[in-house]
């Protein structure tokens, strides 16, 4: 069985991760992103949430497009998650 060091090594693309998590949950965030962070070192995997906007950009069509283009999309579930109309929204719309 091949590793996840030979499969980077053979150029296989990274698993994109679009993480959706409540503002709220700035600190489990980071700890996620922590706990993700050995499969991007391995060149797996890589994650992407709205932290990475950069200013100016067009937020919306950011976030849709890495919807789009995510091999997985892992939702943050919390209290905040649940009562942000914004995360409802957009997750409503993206799982069609």
């Amino acid at each position: 069985m091949a590793s996840s060091v030979d499969n980077a090594a053979a150029g296989a693309s990274p698993v994109e991760i679009f993480l959706s998590y409540s503002h709220k949950d700035e600190v489990l965030r980071a700890q996620l992103q922590d706990s993700l962070s050995p499969l991007a070192r391995e060149g797996v995997a890589v994650h992407w949430d709205d932290r990475k906007i950069d200013p100016g950009e067009k937020w919306g069509n950011k976030i849709n497009e890495h919807l789009n283009s995510a091999d997985v999309i892992l939702l943050l579930i919390s209290r905040g998650f649940v009562a942000s109309d914004y995360c409802y929204v957009t997750v409503g719309v993206s799982v069609d």
